[in-house]
């Protein structure tokens, strides 16, 4: 398990995460310009999520990590390269690819490590806990490294970075199939099928996710309207990220499969109720919900992929997490153009209002799914698996 947590602490800590638009704004990008570069990578991930996925199921799921870290550093050595519109265009791109490969891909692989499923969720938890850690850590030394050797020194450390968890995504041992009939392809009328079985479900997670990266993305120009300095910006969202790794290892303890379905289901009801207050406060209690969101945002994410795991037949796992991860792309793609608009006629709390209503939408379908979906998953899986 230490190579796996290395491979996340490594391929998690994007140093560049917290100044990448002040870096494209002194290379003399303008903010036009940089939005529609931003609205490429969306569409990236939207287009490549699922595909990815079904190939690293094929190919392999270590492939599939090893290739995101090569994507992510050709990435950031090309912004370093870049001149021309079309350059920066590649290196946005390739950014993409080297998010949506190692998507679903990662959770893959550590359910196919870990022997007993009962172990999965706190496993899980743990995972969550050190990419939030580790996306800490490069916020700060992505901060760190710019303030003294100038903003390009951040890519030279996320690329060195990834560098090395290339090497380790190497060292993965290679999942086992579980079944003979795994090894043969997989059609895509199945890969419909499961996706038609655990619509709900998927969509659920996928509303709830983009609830969460939209407040993300919102929340800083909220809280520099509020008067926060950049630097209180940079700092409040480095805080967060620890709050999430909290939130995912408080999740980790719920070991019975009931008390987490009921936990990723009441969660978004906080998450949304957050969300509504946060547009309406001034900066401190704002920054102060920020944090209780980021603690409740990572508490669910660990709870819904423990719960989410046994569903997925084990052939389709990263398939359908990159589904959901698609989804998650498309509605940020299309909500995030239109909430900027609108926060520049100052209607925060509007924004945010809408935020929460995803949220709460999130956990009504996740609530209609129910138990339900047990058993026609269960009939699916062995459908796909062969034992059946």
């Amino acid at each position: 398990m230490l190579v796996y947590y290395t491979y996340l602490a490594l391929s998690g800590a994007r140093a560049t995460s917290g100044i990448w638009i002040l870096y494209l704004l002194g290379r003399g990008l303008p903010l036009w310009e940089i939005g529609l570069l931003e609205s490429a990578f969306h569409v990236t991930v939207l287009l490549g999520e699922v595909p990815t996925g079904y190939f690293a199921d094929r190919v392999g799921h270590r492939w599939s990590l090893a290739l995101g870290a090569l994507c992510g550093v050709g990435s950031n050595l090309l912004f370093l390269a870049a001149t021309a519109p079309t350059a920066f265009l590649a290196a946005f791109v390739l950014s993409a690819l080297s998010w949506v490969l190692p998507s679903g891909a990662d959770r893959a692989v550590l359910y196919g490590m870990t022997s007993d499923a009962a172990e999965y969720p706190r496993r899980a938890a743990k995972a969550g806990a050190v990419r939030s850690l580790a996306s800490a850590a490069g916020l700060l030394l992505g901060g760190g490294a710019a303030a003294v050797w100038g903003l390009g020194m951040a890519y030279d450390v996320e690329a060195g970075a990834l560098g090395f968890a290339l090497i380790v995504s190497l060292l993965l041992p290679t999942v086992p199939r579980t079944h003979d009939a795994s090894a043969e392809p997989v059609p895509w009328r199945e890969v419909l099928a499961a996706a038609r079985a655990l619509l709900r479900p998927i969509a659920s997670g996928s509303l709830v996710f983009a609830a969460m990266n939209l407040a993300s993305l919102l929340l800083q120009p909220l809280l520099a309207a509020r008067g926060a300095a950049a630097s209180l910006v940079a700092w409040s969202r480095g805080a967060s990220e620890l709050m999430l790794a909290l939130g995912s290892l408080l999740a980790g303890r719920l070991q019975g499969s009931l008390t987490r379905r009921r936990f990723a289901q009441a969660l978004p009801v906080g998450l949304a109720a957050l969300y509504a207050l946060v547009g309406r406060s001034s900066l401190w209690p704002a920054i102060g919900l920020q944090q209780l969101e980021s603690a409740a945002g990572g508490a669910y994410e660990a709870a819904l992929d423990a719960e989410q795991m046994p569903l997925f037949p084990p052939r389709l796992r990263a398939t359908l997490f990159s589904l959901q991860s698609a989804l998650q792309s498309a509605m940020v793609a299309v909500l995030f153009p239109v909430f900027g608009w609108v926060l520049g006629s100052v209607h925060y709390g509007g924004v945010f209002l809408a935020i929460a209503a995803l949220a709460a939408a999130g956990a009504l379908l996740w609530h209609r799914s129910g138990r339900r979906h047990g058993d026609a998953v269960a009939d699916l899986a062995g459908e796909v698996t062969g034992t059946k």
